[in-house]
């Protein structure tokens, strides 16, 4: 063979490798799949909770909720492609029933040859330029956008998307060129992402269209993550601490895990978008359009390892600026989440009606079974560690408590049980219908408490399940009062089954739903609180947010209320009217509330400007009107802001363990978790003055 003949043979085979780097060969089901879908459709037919029949009409879901899954954007597919599937619309209900998949592994690399040319348009796209004096603008909200007619449309779609990604490398000061290969880049890593798929991550896409169709929380864990769910899920998130999910070509940050690094660290909030990531003082990686598992496997790390995010605020929305959070890794144990403690004072020292207010602090309800089993006397347990806490703080002689569950997801049910028997004195707690009908109550029969004075309990948005099941115990009892924000929502209850041999995974299936003992469900609508704090009410979060969530009933109560107690009532009422006049003169109230008025604004738009200047305009008018705001809270801060000084102890969970906050310095006063805290701590104390009747008085149960 020539030499010449040798170098083409050579450049062939290297063009094949790369390509072969990028384009994958197509993937398609394996014989186990068919054997694991038959199973879950004759589970699903049996046992889910929402009892719903494998037909034409639950086919059609699956349909849409595939699309979804795939683009929900309508970025890369034409409206040919969606119609040429179109066609198995009203067959999927079959394939499933028999395991057939190749029609829907066929349509997934219409899909994925769709999103490679994407990546080349844009790619090239890159390299053209653009012009940032045009007054054009870009739809990021498309959700509700129609499919592209043809490629012309989505080209179009395309450059305008191109061109707000490299304006806002501009804005944050980065040079032409760079941006340049920034993008490229960028774009080149996802497809390689897209070629390394494979058959058991399209199969669980396509099975959890099925089941999430169903119900929300029934999903398919393949092997892998079935391995990870069998570990508590809020005990091992990755290392920093934060849940974490897809939002378009975003890594969006969903919620923050109570004692994890992140929370702890203060800056990293819900709803911040993750744009890069830097292992320790090495060079940003751009993880936009990433595939949400590997932004995650980019986050995780080592314990005490170093870990760099480049974030858009939640506030800012998309248009910026940037910023960089630094991140020590950990490994979130359940330790570093046990209930804590904290003292704060209301009110001036000396003053009349100065209080001085406990908290506990409680991220998750945990119980250590196997300590417990193995006859163990100091195994952890979440109602054992808030009875010692209540007992100090008894000593400590404080006027109220606040038991803070904010950020809580749930737990162990008996746990639920049992903490509510520390302010009741016995009785019905949480009823559990199973999907046969039948009705089990949850009583705590242990007489006596361990706090009988005036009770706050702090809640919000993310406080779910077991959380939702003590608020409303404490709520129905009329044993305190309720204060934050609607809760979650999820009133219902899964458990794992397995499906067969270890390459089979595992269906986490809804079995269960939970009723408060006054007959209602804390199923969609979650627990509305006595006192509504000035937290941002979008409304898109939670059960109700879902289309196919479970609604809230009604079963028959099992706790008839406690006599009228009109005084308990008018102290109650009293004690938010106090909480609306402070709306409007408290500084820190103040500042929320203007916060949360910019996220409104922020979110009710679905478009941006492509006009550099204009974009320009819009950040500086945006940090020059945060920066005034927070002037504005720290000039007129006395100490205490006109509420709960907070001099004992940071807003936070302090250190994230079970220790004593008294003597911490405090926290960042601007902090809005601070802010809170501190009005929640300032109307327990309103309401200890206001009611001074009973607050365990007699019950009758029904038999």
């Amino acid at each position: 063979m020539s030499r010449t003949a040798l170098r083409i043979v050579c450049m062939v085979l290297l063009a094949a490798f790369v390509a072969g780097a990028v384009f994958a060969q197509p993937l398609a089901p394996e014989p186990r799949h068919r054997d694991i879908t038959r199973k879950i459709a004759a589970i699903m037919a049996s046992y889910n909770f929402q009892n719903r029949a494998l037909d034409d009409a639950l086919s059609r879901d699956v349909f849409t909720r595939f699309l979804d899954t795939l683009d929900a954007g309508k970025l890369y597919l034409l409206r040919e492609d969606v119609d040429r599937f179109a066609v198995h619309r009203e067959q999927l209900d079959d394939y499933l029933r028999h395991g057939q998949l190749a029609a829907v592994y066929q349509f997934f690399e219409v899909y994925r040859r769709r999103f490679n040319q994407r990546m080349e348009h844009a790619i090239a796209l890159v390299d053209g330029g653009f012009d940032f004096s045009v007054d054009e603008e870009w739809r990021y909200q498309r959700d509700d956008a129609d499919w592209a007619a043809g490629s012309a449309q989505l080209d179009e779609i395309w450059r305008k998307r191109i061109k707000n990604d490299f304006l806002e490398l501009r804005l944050d000061g980065v040079a032409d060129a760079e941006a340049r290969d920034m993008l490229a880049q960028r774009y080149r890593s996802r497809m390689r992402s897209y070629a390394q798929l494979k058959t058991d991550e399209v199969y669980q896409w396509f099975i959890n269209s099925y089941t999430t169709s169903v119900d929300p929380h029934t999903s398919y864990l393949p092997p892998r993550s079935s391995e990870d769910f069998n570990i508590d899920m809020s005990l091992s998130l990755q290392g920093i601490g934060a849940v974490l999910q897809a939002d378009n070509e975003y890594t969006k940050v969903r919620e923050l895990v109570q004692g994890g690094p992140a929370a702890a660290g203060g800056e990293l909030r819900p709803g911040d978008r993750i744009t890069g990531v830097a292992q320790g003082q090495q060079a940003v990686v751009n993880v936009v359009g990433w595939r949400l598992d590997d932004v995650v496997r980019l986050i995780r790390g080592p314990k005490g390892s170093l870990v760099r995010l480049e974030i858009l605020p939640a506030k800012n929305a998309l248009r910026g600026p940037k910023k960089i959070i630094a991140i020590v890794r950990d490994t979130i144990k359940l330790t570093r989440r046990a209930a804590g403690k904290k003292i704060l004072h209301t009110g001036g020292e000396g003053e009349a009606g100065a209080r001085k207010i406990g908290v506990v602090t409680l991220p998750i309800f945990y119980h250590d079974f196997r300590g417990q089993h193995s006859g163990g006397e100091d195994y952890n347990s979440a109602s054992r560690d808030v009875a010692r806490l209540l007992g100090e703080l008894k000593a400590e002689g404080v006027d109220g408590v606040v038991l803070d569950l904010r950020g809580n997801s749930g737990g162990a049910l008996t746990e639920a049980v049992a903490l509510t028997g520390l302010f009741i004195d016995r009785g019905p707690v949480v009823q559990v219908k199973e999907a046969n009908g039948l009705v089990k109550v949850e009583r705590d029969r242990d007489p006596g408490v361990a706090w009988d004075g005036p009770l706050a309990v702090l809640v919000d948005r993310y406080s779910a399940s077991a959380s939702e099941i003590f608020a409303s115990a404490i709520q129905d009892h009329r044993r305190g009062l309720v204060v934050g924000e609607p809760t979650y929502g999820k009133g219902t209850v899964q458990n794992l089954l397995p499906l067969g041999g270890r390459d089979s995974g595992q269906l986490k299936i809804t079995f269960a739903q939970f009723f408060r003992v006054n007959g209602g469900s804390t199923q969609f609508r979650g627990v509305i609180p006595d006192l509504r704090l000035p937290t941002d009410d979008g409304g898109d979060y939670g059960e109700r947010t879902l289309d196919n969530a479970l609604p809230w009933s009604t079963i028959n109560p099992v706790l008839q209320p406690p006599a009228a107690r009109e005084d308990f009532a008018r102290a109650v009422e009293q004690t938010v009217q106090l909480h609306r006049a402070r709306l409007h003169s408290d500084a820190g109230l103040l500042l929320v509330r203007a916060e949360n008025e910019q996220i409104r604004r922020n979110r009710e738009q679905t478009t941006i400007s492509l006009r550099e200047a204009e974009r320009r305009r819009e950040r500086e008018e945006r940090e020059t009107a945060e920066r005034e705001r927070r002037e504005q809270y720290f000039g007129t801060m006395d100490g205490d802001s006109g509420g709960a000084g907070d001099d004992s102890g940071s807003a936070g969970d302090g250190s994230g363990g079970g220790g004593d906050d008294s003597d911490a310095a405090s926290g960042d006063p601007g902090d809005f978790a601070a802010i809170l805290l501190r009005e929640t701590a300032t109307a327990l104390a309103d309401f200890a003055e206001l009611y001074r009747g009973p607050l365990i008085p007699g019950f009758s149960a029904a038999q």
